[in-house]
């Protein structure tokens, strides 16, 4: 028999796995119980545990772990190795693998075969691994990839390709990760800790059954993007603050990158939102909402939107249709067609806007001369969402793409983590309090023994007096936070985290450059003048 125990996949996935290594194990003549830890993660991910693990600091397609050494050849019996026996299975453990879900797809486009040619393919490669192969020597190598082969085709798993990948990066000697299978937890955070001058808040509870990746396999594979007519541009979104740009962007690439709050001035910085369908590839850039200058925070969010508008395609103007069509928002359509770069006015909020107010008001428009249209949207319910994304693809003229296919932000998880904090701050708090916090990321790594990531994390305010009302009453408002903050993180990195938070007073940190540039806001960026 062969257990495995797996994390973040699919059922679909998990069948074809097991199906592929239950043959390896009868191939190589094992008669024991054997057990396998399988996880699927993200691109960031194992490029974290490939650098952690292996000081290689890329991104890979499969990782393997073995658990015990010089087997290769051998027929596995447990009284031979009681101590990798697990006690609760009986099934003697061989080691972890961890597969790239991301490259899975991008490698199967790559080498033209089916998706689940290379899941089989990589989840054998990782077990063949575990069970002593190698491909250091080209003698080992000509043997594993024989194996193989020979494995799959008695399970009629075709390549539909003349070329072989061997692009894996595994590791052949035994793995720390490997040494114990121990899963245990943090200890019990239900309880409220005692504050000090650092306050915290620790939270785990989550539910695994949340990651399971059911996504079917790509139909229609897209030709090599070196052989199509590709068509790319940036597309810069500009508006006040809280007209809707954050939901906007987010409606547009159908995943959510940037924070979205009530309160204004929830973007603080530059967040390039990427979509590609096909030929075309558009980069958005969504911008701090038009503000006074008051402090050296806000001087750069200033800069943010005179250096997003630089250079780009097009420049998607955002109004609030809820609250009417101003004198400013007039003048600010103006401003941006003055500089030659094509514009587009975009009505939001119009599903919570009256339809007899709101024509009166797009009316005004027609005064504005240049534009090159108008669109009334509802990003809450994708309401003309996509027919301006498609329109938005005459503006694109570069015959190249600048990101890869599957990435939808420049940004990196570490500071969408600090942005998914700062967005739960947001949201559980009324008062000027939260305009006065930042989030200041202090570790963020992967534990592979407990299969989770760490994250720990500064929320910093201005005031001594803010403490409290963050922290709230016996504690509540910030395990509201940490609660919140924690299941966001879980879904952007498809894995259980484990959330400490600690309350800092740093005074007048707005006004810090050390603080300012250690927090994520870039100095470098000056206007020009």
């Amino acid at each position: 028999m062969l257990k495995l125990d797996t994390r973040y996949i699919g059922k679909e996935d998990k069948e074809l796995i097991k199906k592929v290594l239950t043959h390896a194990a009868e191939k190589l003549s094992q008669k024991e119980d054997l057990e396998v830890e399988i996880s699927f993660v993200g691109r960031d991910a194992i490029r974290e545990i490939n650098a952690e693990e292996r000081n290689v600091d890329r991104v890979t397609d499969v990782l393997s772990f073995p658990a015990l050494d010089g087997i290769k050849g051998k027929v596995l019996d447990k009284k031979d190795c009681p101590a990798d026996v697990n006690p609760e299975t009986g099934c003697i453990l061989l080691g972890e693998i961890v597969i790239c879900r991301d490259m899975v797809r991008k490698q199967a486009l790559e080498y033209g075969h089916s998706y689940e040619r290379e899941l089989a393919f990589l989840s054998l490669h990782g077990f063949l691994h575990l069970m002593g192969y190698d491909h250091i020597e080209e003698s080992d190598r000509t043997e594993m990839e024989s194996l193989a082969e020979s494995i799959l085709r008695d399970l009629e798993i075709s390549r539909d390709s003349d070329d072989s990948s061997d692009s894996s990066a595994c590791k052949s000697d035994k793995s720390s990760l490997c040494e114990s299978k121990s899963d245990e937890s943090p200890e019990d955070s239900s309880e409220f800790p005692e504050f000090s001058d650092d306050d915290s808040f620790d939270d785990e509870d989550s539910d695994s059954d949340d990651f399971d990746d059911d996504e079917e396999s790509p139909e229609n594979p897209v030709e090599n993007p070196a052989r199509r007519n590709l068509k790319s541009g940036y597309i810069a979104i500009v508006g006040k603050a809280n007209a809707g740009k954050s939901s906007l962007l987010n409606s547009i690439i159908e995943q959510k990158i940037s924070i979205v709050s009530p309160k204004p001035q929830t973007t603080r910085n530059k967040i390039l939102g990427i979509f590609t369908e096909g030929d075309v590839q558009m980069i958005f850039v969504d911008t701090p909402g038009s503000l006074r200058v008051s402090n050296k925070l806000g001087d750069f969010m200033a800069r943010s939107i005179v250096s997003a508008v630089r250079d780009v395609n097009c420049i998607l103007v955002v109004i609030d249709g809820h609250n009417g069509i101003k004198d400013d928002d007039i003048e600010l359509l103006r401003k941006h067609i003055s500089g030659g770069i094509p514009t587009v006015a975009v009505i939001s909020k119009t599903d919570i806007s009256q339809p007899e107010k709101l024509m009166p008001e797009l009316a005004k428009l027609n005064s504005v001369e240049g534009l090159e249209s108008v669109w009334a949207v509802s990003a809450k319910r994708n309401r003309n969402v996509r027919e301006l994304r498609e329109y938005l693809k005459r503006f694109m003229t570069d015959d190249v793409f600048y990101f890869d296919e599957d990435d939808v932000t420049d940004r990196s998880q570490r500071f969408i983590v600090c942005e998914i904090i700062r967005e739960k701050i947001l949201l559980a708090l009324d008062e000027e309090v939260p305009h006065g916090t930042g989030v200041q990321l202090n570790k963020m790594e992967y534990d592979p023994r407990r299969r989770l990531w760490d994250v720990d994390a500064n929320i910093i305010v201005e005031k001594a007096s803010h403490k409290p009302i963050i922290i709230g009453k016996r504690g509540q408002t910030l395990k509201e936070i940490g609660t919140h903050a924690r299941q966001g993180i879980e879904k952007l990195l498809g894995c259980r985290v484990y959330l400490s938070l600690w309350i800092k007073v740093k005074e007048d940190w707005r006004n810090s450059d050390y603080l300012l540039k250690d927090i994520g806001y870039d100095k470098k960026e000056e206007l020009e003048e």
